[in-house]
C-alpha cells in the first residue's frame, strides 16, 4: 500500500526530464552541424535566417511533442489512481471538485511546454549573437555544448516541477479525505541520511505506525501538504 501511494515520486517527472535531455543534446549536435555553414552569411542573411528557424519547431520534430503528451497521459493516470484509491477507504470522491483538479494539471503541462519553447529560443538566440558577433564557430559550438546540452539548463526545473506536482498529490489526498475526523495517516517515504529533522522526527515517532488524524498532523512539524518544506520526498498516506 505504501509502495503504490508514493510511486509517483520521482517517476514520470524525471523521465519526461531524461527525455528533454536527450532532445536538447541532439538539438545541440544538429545546430552545431549547421554553424560551419552559416558562418560566411552576412549580417542581413543571419538576420533572415533568424526569422526562418524556429527551433521550438525543431524539438517537436526531435519529438517533444512525444514526450510531453507521455507526461501527460502518466500525470493524468496518477492523479486518477490517488483518487480511486481514495474511493477505497469509504470516500465519496463525488464530492471532489474534479474539473479543479484538471485546471491544475493542464496548467502545469502547459507551463512544462512553456518552458522548454523559452529554452528554444534561449538556444536560438545564443547562436545567433554569437554569429553576428563574429565568434568563431568552434567557440559557439563549445559553448552550446557546454551550456545546452544534457541537463544543462532543465536541473532546477527538474526539481521544482517534481516538488509542484507533489504538493498537488497531497493536497489531492488532503482534500479527499477532509471532513473525516477519525481517518489517519502514516507518514511515509525516503529513509537516509537526507532525511530533515522535521521528517525524522515524524518517521520514528512511535504513533506513526498507527498514523495520526488531521488534527494531530496539525502538532507536527511537518505539513499534510507541504511535508517538511520544498522538495520533500515524504507524504502522508491513509491507514
Amino acid at each position: 500500500q505504501q509502495a503504490y501511494w508514493i510511486s509517483y515520486l520521482a517517476s514520470f517527472v524525471d523521465k519526461y526530464y531524461d527525455d528533454l535531455a536527450t532532445i536538447k543534446t541532439e538539438m545541440v549536435e544538429k545546430v552545431n552541424q549547421l554553424l560551419p555553414r552559416l558562418e560566411s552569411l552576412t549580417e542581413s542573411e543571419y538576420i533572415e535566417l533568424s526569422r526562418a528557424l524556429d527551433f521550438f519547431e525543431e524539438s517537436k520534430r526531435l519529438g517533444y511533442d512525444k514526450i510531453a503528451k507521455e507526461f501527460e497521459t502518466s500525470f493524468n493516470k496518477e492523479m486518477a489512481s490517488i483518487i480511486t484509491r481514495a474511493g477505497e477507504f469509504g470516500v465519496d470522491i463525488g464530492g471532489l471538485n474534479l474539473e479543479s483538479l484538471q485546471l491544475l494539471m493542464d496548467l502545469e503541462i502547459e507551463s512544462l511546454v512553456n518552458e522548454n519553447r523559452v529554452l528554444s529560443n534561449k538556444l536560438k538566440k545564443e547562436v545567433f549573437r554569437g554569429l553576428v558577433s563574429g565568434e568563431s564557430v568552434s567557440s559557439i559550438s563549445e559553448r552550446l555544448i557546454n551550456e545546452f546540452s544534457g541537463t544543462n539548463q532543465i536541473a532546477q526545473s527538474r526539481v521544482a516541477t517534481n516538488d509542484t506536482i507533489s504538493r498537488l498529490f497531497r493536497s489531492t489526498t488532503q482534500k479527499a479525505f477532509e471532513g473525516d475526523e477519525e481517518q489517519r495517516f502514516q507518514y511515509v517515504g525516503a529513509d537516509d541520511n537526507k532525511v530533515r529533522e522535521e521528517c525524522r522526527a515524524v518517521l520514528d515517532n512511535p504513533k506513526n505506525s498507527e498514523g495520526f488524524t488531521f488534527d494531530e498532523i496539525n502538532d507536527l512539524p511537518v505539513t499534510f501538504t507541504e511535508g517538511g518544506s520544498y522538495n520533500c520526498r515524504h507524504e502522508f498516506v491513509p491507514v
